[in-house]
């Protein structure tokens, strides 16, 4: 790998280690459970390396309901997303493509992006045994994020450009702190539906430079 790449990857940690974590929720009372949120809650949460990662149910940008699961026998790549994260709005793509309707949000300095690490690494993005999954745990209010949010959110970024990329909203049941504390990062997630490596939160268990070369190990498998 090129130096300057290697100084990518540390810009990269520096961003997963960055101030990003979410304010605490407004005190105002929540909206009732949806079907989607009582699921959820019975979830255990958060994940856990060496664990099947929970099988959560999300919205997606059309409003359908999505069983994480239903991506078991593919290696995902997940980033568990807060909308007001300037970390989390860098890796998205805001420096090539603006911050649009997240104008409120300055994103973290630097040039790259996950396709530029995905790139680097050797993944390609629109491999048919990857899925990278936008996993919005937060809303720009601080409430639980919606399918409008998802579309948003992947209009804005061109989360389309890559086949197998998706964005997925955990609606108002995954708003709690073990949510809070997964922002920013990533997590990988084997074909088994195990989680291998977990890069997130302000304190990871592994590096981003751990992760992101595991990839293709994990395909290869």
């Amino acid at each position: 790998m090129r130096a300057g790449q290697w100084v990518g990857v540390a810009v990269l940690a520096l961003l997963v280690l960055g101030a990003c974590k979410p304010a605490a929720e407004p005190a105002s009372k929540p909206p009732e459970a949806s079907p989607m949120d009582a699921a959820n809650r019975k979830v255990s949460w958060p994940p856990e390396v060496g664990r099947p990662y929970p099988d959560l149910t999300l919205l997606d940008g059309a409003v359908r309901t999505v069983r994480l699961s239903s991506y078991k026998g593919k290696v995902l790549l997940i980033e568990p997303i807060g909308m007001n994260c300037p970390a989390c709005i860098r890796m998205a793509g805001a420096g090539k493509r603006g911050v649009g309707d997240f104008s409120g949000i300055a994103p973290e300095s630097g040039s790259y992006d996950t396709d530029d690490y995905l790139s680097w690494f050797g993944v390609d993005p629109d491999d048919e045994r990857f899925v990278y999954v936008h996993l919005l745990l937060y809303g720009l209010t601080m409430r639980g994020p919606t399918a409008e949010d998802a579309r948003k959110w992947s209009e804005h970024f061109n989360i389309a450009r890559h086949r197998n990329w998706v964005v997925l909203a955990g609606g108002e049941g995954m708003v709690n702190p073990a949510s809070s504390n997964l922002i920013p990062g990533y997590q990988l997630v084997d074909k088994d539906f195990v989680l291998r490596y977990d890069a997130a939160g302000h304190k990871p268990r592994d590096s981003v430079d751990a992760l992101f070369p595991a990839i293709a190990d994990l395909l290869g498998q």
